[in-house]
């Protein structure tokens, strides 16, 4: 008699937590009881369908994104299938000289990993890329390739730069003149694609708008973005898949939740932190896109994203900045003539000093964490 009390507890306590979830979000949680793939899966699995997957990067500095991507092209699918990973951050005249040292497994890995950084210290057009998520997925292709026979290839996308010979006028003339940054970038992408890779299948990892498709998003053109142009060269062919991130919040100031928090708290309350679906017949797909809140748009989620992948909740996210080595006297007087040449008048010990914080990589999270689990917990109560 004691056992079925005791049963019969144990049921009103299950359905007690289940008719206590916000009516609001019970359409989400109802979804997620019935997403079965994980987020890798779900990635791997967009290449049945198409030839190009972009992947919208969250905030540069977060890494537990490279954690996933880690995932992906460590998988065999990729390897033997894919095999080719484009970027948004990185000057394309690096690319030769990077994946001839990512390809090279008789370097010693050590030096490697110096070649990779010393690239990694010269290849961006904003003075230096400091994020250190970028330059540890760089050396894990390179020790994937050490481990394999089928190479995998990482093509940098972004403007050219030559800080050992450009004049201060001709780097004013580049910034002057960034707005065609978009089409350059996905022009190079799409003729790497046509003309050197033999399958046509390809990983593009870009941030934020750049990975947006080619939908406008209110009655004008359609953005000058880089998605925009990889979907219109390949009709049929492109999916973009968007990382669970937070939106800009222009009323407020930094940062808050996607859909006021619901997708978050939806996830939350189901215990789910890694997973994939198509926005298409799903309730997150139906919500209005308000990833890009600086006009009003109609548009919904499923209309500018083929899916998404929830990769941890936001809570467990950790942004790092910070490249060991990169304090050597030689870089010192590279980097501030660097600074000379972007018109920035710092004093050499000034210098010394920022390069010296970041010989040290530093782990942190959002600034803006305690308004996310507050939103969370107040829709969770």
């Amino acid at each position: 008699m004691n056992m079925r009390w005791w049963q019969l507890l144990l049921i009103l306590i299950c359905l007690s937590s289940i008719f206590s979830q916000p009516v609001e979000i019970v359409t989400y949680t109802d979804f997620l009881k019935n997403v079965d793939q994980s987020a890798v899966d779900y990635i791997i699995s967009q290449w049945e369908n198409a030839d190009i997957l972009i992947l919208c990067e969250r905030d540069h500095r977060e890494a537990t994104q490279y954690q996933l991507i880690k995932e992906v092209i460590s998988h065999p699918y990729f390897i033997e299938n894919v095999g080719i990973v484009f970027t948004e951050i990185g000057g394309r005249n690096y690319s030769e000289r990077l994946n001839q040292i990512l390809t090279d497994d008789s370097i010693p890995e050590k030096e490697a990993r110096k070649k990779i950084t010393n690239i990694y210290c010269d290849f961006y057009y904003q003075i230096l890329w400091e994020k250190s998520a970028f330059l540890e997925i760089l050396c894990y292709v390179d020790f994937l390739n050490r481990i394999n026979e089928t190479k995998i290839r990482v093509e940098l996308s972004d403007i050219p730069i030559d800080w050992g010979n450009i004049t201060r006028e001709e780097y004013k003339n580049m910034i002057d003149n960034i707005g065609d940054r978009d089409k350059k970038i996905a022009d190079h992408i799409i003729s790497y694609i046509e003309n050197e890779t033999t399958s046509q299948k390809a990983l593009v990892i870009m941030n934020y708008r750049h990975a947006f498709n080619n939908t406008p998003l209110d009655s004008q053109d359609p953005m000058d973005n880089v998605g925009r142009y990889i979907f219109d060269r390949f009709p049929g062919k492109v999916k973009n898949i968007l990382l669970n991130t937070s939106v800009k919040d222009l009323e407020n100031g930094g940062y808050k939740l996607v859909n006021n928090g619901l997708w978050d708290a939806s996830f939350r309350i189901m215990d789910i932190n890694d997973a994939g679906f198509d926005f298409e017949n799903s309730p997150f797909g139906n919500d209005l896109f308000d990833m890009f809140p600086y006009f009003e748009t109609k548009k919904k989620y499923k209309e500018i994203f083929s899916g998404m992948v929830y990769y941890k909740h936001l809570n467990e996210h950790k942004l790092s900045v910070g490249i060991p080595g990169i304090s050597s006297n030689e870089f010192h007087k590279k980097f501030k003539k660097r600074l000379e040449i972007a018109g920035i008048s710092w004093p050499m010990d000034k210098v010394l000093k920022w390069l010296a914080q970041l010989e040290e990589v530093k782990i942190f999270t959002y600034e803006d964490i305690d308004k996310y689990e507050k939103t969370i917990h107040s829709i969770l109560k």
